[in-house]
Parts: structure tokens; sequence; C-alpha cells
């Protein structure tokens, strides 16, 4: 039998004495593995690490960021933590192509989540990994492409991390999404989202995985026969809508222009597009819906989506001819 998910248990018990008023603490440390875990079957994905599998986005091979370092510090409140060997221990999960944001977001998972079903949620002791990249651009600053028309992978910008274990999550309150914890780390090992600071993530897969399986975005990219995915690229003049974000967030444009903002299909979540000066705005997008606005003074317009207001917000700026 493996041990696929070892547990750590701390048992305290308060005991008074009465005569003397002493308080003792005494404590019990248990180490074992869950008894009932069962066997995991073996896992037919590729390691995170194999670049070789057709499957996954080329990397650049002048590319000089490509790896996040052994972090230095892990934080007393961190219980994510950095799996140092995920490239060799972690299977692909599946890579997302940000044409609108111009990113590539490249997922590897521990064999607890590879082995998820469609139709399960995932188990304790889940842990996801998603490496942002920056993707090539070629002579003329378009981003470049391969033979299969996907992004080839440039530099490593930073890796987000997801944990699921029981309890997880409760500090978030009511930003909390299921028994959930998340952290960030750059290439230098350094902190990108501390845990202090990860509530947002925590909001961002609350409102904006709700439809989707136990908070996790696009799970069912994951069981597709490629495990890819992509959003359309923007059009001059256009604002994509993806990952619970504008993109471009910040868009200039000329008196009499219009503006177009499409819902992407891939997180099949709603949004709008809601002035915040109220001098515009739309219904709910369902996935795939486009929203119209032509500006005919100049000045600088502010927006949000009326249905995520903390998350996602973006400016237009209206300048003169």
């Amino acid at each position: 039998m493996t041990c696929p998910r070892r547990f750590f248990q701390f048992t305290q018990m308060r005991l008074t004495m009465r005569r003397t008023g002493v308080v003792l603490m005494v404590g019990t440390l248990l180490l074992g593995c869950e008894p009932d875990d069962p066997e995991l079957p073996e896992i037919g994905l590729p390691a995170c690490g194999d670049l070789s599998p057709v499957t996954v986005s080329a990397v650049d091979p002048s590319a000089t960021v490509t790896e996040i370092a052994s972090p230095s510090e892990i934080a007393p409140n961190d219980r994510v933590g950095f799996p140092e060997d995920y490239r060799d221990d972690f299977f692909q999960f599946y890579v997302f192509d940000r044409f609108d944001a111009q990113l590539i977001s490249y997922v590897c998972a521990n064999e607890v989540a590879a082995n998820t079903g469609p139709d399960e949620d995932y188990p304790y002791g889940s842990l996801l990994l998603s490496e942002t990249w920056r993707p090539v651009m070629d002579e003329d600053g378009a981003l470049a492409v391969d033979d299969d028309g996907r992004l080839i992978r440039g530099e490593l910008a930073f890796a987000l991390l997801m944990r699921k274990e029981p309890g997880f999550g409760e500090d978030y309150g009511a930003d909390r999404s299921g028994e959930w914890e998340y952290v960030g780390f750059l290439p230098d090992g350094s902190y990108h989202t501390r845990p202090e600071e990860s509530a947002s993530c925590a909001a961002c897969h609350t409102m904006g995985a709700m439809g989707e399986r136990d908070f996790v975005f696009r799970t069912n990219v994951h069981h597709l026969p490629d495990r890819y995915a992509r959003t359309d690229p923007v059009e001059e003049g256009e604002i994509g809508i993806s990952r619970m974000a504008y993109h471009p967030a910040d868009h200039t444009v000329s008196v009499g222009e219009t503006v177009q903002w499409e819902n992407s299909t891939i997180d099949e979540t709603a949004h709008t597009v809601t002035g915040l000066d109220g001098s515009f705005g739309s219904d709910p997008l369902d996935p795939g819906g486009t929203f119209s606005h032509t500006f005919t003074a100049p000045g600088r317009y502010e927006y949000a989506c009326a249905l995520h207001p903390e998350q996602m917000r973006g400016v237009v700026e209206v300048t003169e001819d």
C-alpha cells in the first residue's frame, strides 16, 4: 500500500491543578497515513517538466527565465508551501493560451489532483500549480505561434499555487472558496502573493469559478484529449474579457471611435461592462457575448463589472484627434 497523503495531527489537553491553579498543556503529535485512502491508479499523463508531447506549448530555447528558484523563506502562515520538485513529481494538467491578455497559463497537478475524475470534487491533499509565461513576440511585435497555432513560452513570470486541506480557507471569510488556500512565487523564489495577501485569489475563484467544479477554473480542459484551451486574439479596438479581467485593462481611443468588448467562452462566466459615471453600460454578457460603445467626448472613462466590481475594473482614455 502506498501513502499518497500523510497527515499530521496535534492533540492538546488543558489540565488545571485545583490547589495551585497551575495550568499544564499536554500535547501529542501524531504522524501517520490515512488508512482509508485507496491505491491511486496509474496516471497516463506526462510529467510537468516533460516538454516533448505535442500537447504542450514549446519553450523558446533562448529564454533565460524558465523555472522558479527554491524559496529562501516560507512564511509561518503559509500552509500551501512550494513543491520544489514539481517539474518531476507533478503531471501536466492543461495549457491555456490567453491571446487576449498575451499570457500563457501552464498548469500542473500533483498525483492526488491529477487522479480526480471529471465529475468529482478534488480530494484533500490536492495541489495545483499554474505557471504564468510571457509569450514570444515576432519581429513585428505580434504574438508568435508554432506550427499548431499555439503560443510559444518565452519567459516565466510567476507561479500561483492552490492547496486543498480540511478547514483551509476559513480566514478568507466571505471570500472563502471552499477549502482552498493560495500563494504565489516569483522566479527568484520570493513571494508574488503572500498568504496574508491571498484573499483576492480566493475571491477570484469564488466569483469567477462559481459555476465550475470545486472553485477551480477550467477543470473540464484537463479531460480534453489535448488538454488545451485558448481565448481568441483581441482585434484592434476590442477588449477581451477572461479570467476575471479586461484585456487590455487600459485602452486609448480617439473621439468618435467605437470600442467592443467580447466575453470569452472559455470561463463560462457572465460579466458586464458598466461605466462608473453611468454614461454607458451593458446587460450581463453571456460567454461569447459582445457590447459596443462609441465615445463622443474626450475624457477618462472608468468602468467595472457590476457582477464582480472588486475584481474587474478597466479604463478607456478618449483623446482629441
